[in-house]
């Protein structure tokens, strides 16, 4: 059953991806600002899976993601690294009533500020350490998968594809009373707001500029649109908000308040970009996903 499940989360990755669409899985920031008591404090968690804003363990059955570089940096450009989740350390039992429980790491971690904390608007980011995935036929030409490069693959007679895949999240919160815009992180594609999250409510329009590697992404050349859901508007319908990227930008006006998710994909093929050298004869194509997460209030 488990290899059939495998089996079955590896060919979904596939197909959604070659059809352009995000990955079977998203991967996530949440990052919840309160102020119940002194100078305030906000609570951080990953989030993997379809339902914001929680919905699986980094490490299980039908999907898993390692994570390389978790960190906070500041208004003042100053970084901390933050503890990376030991995806490893899963624990399962099973209940009297046939159910199974299980325990896992989502590097839950609180920031509490304090009265010499700066104001500003402070990024958490997270990327991903790198999947491979390889489609091939063995020598009897028996499609296969295997979840490495292809150069690695002992069995195989023919190559019929072998990806990368790149997860980035992000999230902003701000500490004082002063809403800047938030910068970009520097990270490999990105989704930067051009303007402050912290008080967005329903109905307003935000507008976004979408990075690789630097350079403004552009829709039919890069990537189609950037999407946002939210656990109150789309997700439970089985719907996304698209917006086309111009130039690196876009717009989005979120109807309704909840936690929301902007997701982009972009496709990069190894043979024409020589930033991607390295990894001739590894791989095909790389997949890079970038996500940013907020709230929108009432």
């Amino acid at each position: 059953m488990k290899k059939l499940t495998r089996l079955a989360v590896i060919t979904a990755l596939f197909t959604l991806l070659a059809s352009g669409t995000a990955y079977a899985h998203y991967f996530w920031i949440n990052a919840y600002e309160s102020f119940a008591h002194g100078s305030g404090h906000v609570l951080m968690f990953l989030g993997f899976g379809h339902k914001l804003p929680a919905d699986d363990l980094l490490s299980g059955d039908f999907g898993n993601i390692s994570v390389q570089k978790l960190r906070i940096k500041g208004p003042d450009g100053k970084t901390t690294d933050l503890t990376v989740p030991d995806t490893a350390r899963r624990e399962r039992k099973t209940t009297p009533w046939g159910a199974t429980l299980e325990t896992g790491d989502i590097a839950l971690t609180k920031f509490a500020a304090a009265a010499e904390t700066p104001a500003g608007v402070y990024t958490v980011s997270a990327q991903s350490a790198p999947i491979y995935i390889t489609k091939y036929l063995d020598a009897d030409d028996k499609p296969k998968f295997a979840f490495k490069p292809m150069n690695e693959v002992k069995d195989a007679k023919k190559i019929m594809d072998s990806i990368q895949l790149l997860s980035f999240a992000k999230s902003h919160f701000t500490i004082g009373s002063e809403k800047p815009s938030p910068e970009a992180g520097g990270m490999p594609l990105e989704i930067t707001p051009l303007t402050n999250l912290s008080n967005i409510r329903a109905g307003e329009l935000v507008s976004f500029e979408t990075t690789f590697m630097g350079s403004k992404v552009q829709s039919g050349a890069d990537t189609e649109y950037i999407t946002a859901f939210s656990d109150t508007f789309g997700m439970p319908d089985g719907y996304q908000l698209y917006s086309m990227i111009l130039n690196g930008k876009s717009a989005i006006r979120f109807p309704a308040a909840g936690n929301w998710l902007v997701s982009a994909v972009v496709k990069k093929d190894v043979e024409s970009m020589p930033e991607l050298a390295e990894l001739k004869g590894k791989v095909k194509s790389v997949y890079y996903s970038a996500t940013l997460s907020f709230n929108v209030k009432p």
